[in-house]
């Protein structure tokens, strides 16, 4: 999927993995892929999607594909690189953003800058303001969290079901919300106390429910940057799939 222009294979230095750097091309290819299988994600862990509409499914593919995204990445890049002061920022599996080098990320869209100077364009300017807001509400609190891999499991099923009010939700879909997430609740108090022998646990558990109001907010915040991109003419034929899979008025 990657090009095989030359300039657009640049590795990452790591340990253990063999990373690449992304470029926004690559991205969208990825997210058009991450799309599918949140849906068969969904209905593989969750009987209960199954038995959705298809409108039902779209409306809650469009509640929480931005937001299981937003917790993937940071959740991979603390695993990848833990606290690195110097750490990138994992896109994908195998591609990661350089906080240093962000123009590399986009230099295939600003077809008016000239060579090397892209830096001084509103693309650019707009990324690395909007990766510097993303990193602040988010990053902190999963460095504080530390969340071992069944807690990652939790959350990502409360994000999943963590429905939006501002959308047009029936009751029954609320109702089997609500039963999923009461059920990730006990099973992560039982995990505490069978698995860890944690008798006060509030403290994880605590992390876990600002974890998943933080991404909320920074989903919010990703909105808004789409938004940004669109007036920017940034996004050209992605708009459509955002349309779909974000809840953005562009």
């Amino acid at each position: 999927m990657r090009s095989k222009a030359i300039r657009e294979h640049v590795k990452v230095q790591h340990d253990s993995e063999d990373l690449m750097l992304c470029t926004w091309p690559f991205l969208m290819e990825c997210l058009r892929m991450n799309t599918v299988d949140y849906f068969r994600l969904a209905g593989a862990a969750f009987p209960e999607f199954n038995a959705l509409s298809m409108e039902e499914k779209h409306i809650m593919l469009q509640s929480y594909a931005t937001r299981l995204y937003i917790l993937e990445t940071h959740y991979l890049t603390f695993t990848m690189f833990k606290r690195d002061p110097q750490r990138p920022c994992m896109i994908t599996f195998t591609t990661c953003l350089d906080f240093d080098n962000l123009q590399f990320f986009i230099q295939n869209l600003d077809r008016s800058a000239p060579h090397g100077d892209i830096i001084n364009y509103p693309y650019f300017r707009s990324m690395a303001y909007y990766v510097d807001r993303m990193i602040s509400v988010v990053w902190p609190l999963m460095l504080k969290s530390d969340l071992s891999e069944m807690e990652y499991y939790a959350l990502f099923g409360l994000v999943m079901w963590q429905l939006d009010p501002c959308q047009e939700i029936s009751e029954k879909l609320h109702a089997i919300a609500e039963t999923i997430r009461t059920s990730i609740y006990t099973d992560l108090h039982r995990y505490y106390r069978e698995e860890l022998n944690l008798d006060d646990y509030c403290g994880r558990m605590g992390n876990i429910l600002l974890l998943e109001h933080t991404i909320q907010e920074a989903n919010a915040l990703k909105s808004e940057e789409m938004q940004t991109y669109n007036l920017l003419d940034m996004l050209t034929a992605d708009v459509s799939f955002l349309q779909l899979v974000m809840q953005i008025a562009f």
